[in-house]
């Protein structure tokens, strides 16, 4: 899952920069944008907390 992100985010980069078009970019900002609120708040832990437990139960 995190290699089809990641080749996401390098065809969006690469569409943005050769087309300079207002699209592709906006495109581009929102996914990176994405990735740094889903970073932080993975490392301040409130993602794990959110996730269900194995078990089923939390």
């Amino acid at each position: 899952m995190l290699r089809f992100v990641f080749v996401f985010v390098a065809l969006t980069a690469v569409v943005a920069l050769v087309s300079r078009r207002p699209g592709p970019r906006r495109v581009f900002y929102a996914t990176a944008a994405l990735m740094v609120i889903y970073t932080v708040l993975k490392l301040t832990g409130v993602v794990d907390a959110l996730a269900p437990a194995p078990s089923g139960w939390n």
